[in-house]
Parts: C-alpha cells; structure tokens; sequence
C-alpha cells in the first residue's frame, strides 16, 4: 500500500511507492515513506523506516529495510528495535549494525547492544557479537559483555533471555530488569538477574550484584526438572 505509483503495477516491472509505504507478509508488516520495487526480487524501503511483528509487541527501526520477496526476510541496515515480550516491565532496546528479520519472526543482530534502561548510560547494558530473538521463546546472545555505565564488570561466553512462560503461566525470566538500593551496611547497591533456558527442563538466573562497602557478588540459580 502507497499513497502514489510511479511504474508499472505488473509481475516484472520495477515500480516506486511513495507515501505511508506499508507491505504485509507473512509475519508482519514493514513500512516507510519510499519503496522501490525491481521487478524481479528485492523491495528496498526509506525513510522513517519499520517493521512490526504480527503480535505488535516488538517493532524495529532502521536507516534502511531490503526486503527479499522469495525468502520473506527483511535486513535492516544500523537497526534498532524495543520489545515489550518476556519482560516483566519497561522495554526491552536493543541493536546493532545489522538486522535480518525471516519469514517466522526470528531476528539476528550482527554486534547488538541489549538494555531495558531508558538511560544504558546511567544504567547498564549488555553488549555481544550477536543476538538472536525468537519470538515466544528466548533471546540468545553470544559473547556477552554487562556492562554498569561504561564499567565492564561480567563476561558470559553465552546469555540465554527466556521469553516464555511455563505451565503455571508464570516466566521463568525472573526479571531482565536491575534494581537499585541503599543500605547503610553495604552502601549503595545494583543487583541485575540474567536468565538462562537451554532446554525446558534446566534453567535459572545469573546473580550480578555490586555493592559500594562490600563490592562484587556473583552467583547464579538453577532449577532442575524431571522429563
């Protein structure tokens, strides 16, 4: 859909669209204010770029989307997305030089930087050389760095967000989200909670925790379950 065709509207022939640019695929749907169509395969969209997953609870942004019409993946140049899936409040921000979104929702970022901070800077953050981001189901980020402000503090060769829920209905992600606090045995505090789901039957959280009089304390809670 396009306010304005410039073109020929028929099976390859190039055309532009100009004007609230939306195209529907299977998963969702992406749009801007110019589409340029080649005829054959690829449909590249500019300016005020987006897509949006069929839920609507996670949408990306991007300098630029080449949509491939053949295999239903769109890449994002220098994108960047929020989520409100699998966490329990705020956003989940994250991005990256390059995004590609496929045909059943699944996102993989090329050197993403993950936060739920509306301020990482004042906050923390998490960096990696990848990220990838299945909906209903986890977020999997490799070679990750936490980051408090601009202080690497914890290295986790791999970072596993659950992004759904167990029978009870409840997420077994405790919280993607740190808290802060002041105590005047151990001073000002950040306590962070990283999740980890390889399979359904083993998973937990990481304890990152850091305390002004007291200083670093690590640890992590597992859950064990029968098949």
């Amino acid at each position: 859909l396009g306010d304005k065709l410039t073109g020929v509207n028929k099976p390859g022939q190039p055309f532009d669209l100009d004007g609230n640019v939306n195209i529907f695929y299977q998963d969702g749907v992406l749009g801007g204010d110019h589409a340029h169509y080649d005829g054959k395969r690829y449909i590249d969209i500019t300016g005020n770029t987006f897509v949006k997953n069929r839920s609507g609870d996670t949408i990306l942004y991007a300098e630029s989307v080449r949509f491939d019409e053949n295999t239903q993946k769109a890449t994002l140049i220098r994108g960047r997305g929020e989520s409100t899936q699998g966490v329990e409040q705020g956003k989940l921000h994250f991005a990256g030089t390059s995004m590609v979104t496929d045909r059943a929702g699944v996102t993989h970022v090329e050197r993403a930087n993950i936060t739920t901070c509306e301020n990482p800077r004042g906050g923390y953050h998490i960096e990696s050389k990848t990220l990838d981001v299945m909906p209903g189901d986890k977020a999997v980020a490799r070679s990750a760095v936490l980051f408090l402000g601009a202080l690497a503090i914890f290295y986790l060769p791999i970072l596993v967000i659950s992004l759904h829920r167990d029978e009870t209905g409840s997420k077994r992600n405790p919280g993607f989200v740190p808290i802060i606090g002041y105590s005047q045995a151990e001073g000002f505090w950040i306590k962070a909670r990283l999740g980890f789901s390889p399979s359904d039957y083993y998973y937990g959280y990481y304890r990152i925790e850091e305390y002004t009089r007291i200083g670093l304390g690590l640890g992590y809670v597992a859950t064990l379950r029968r098949k």
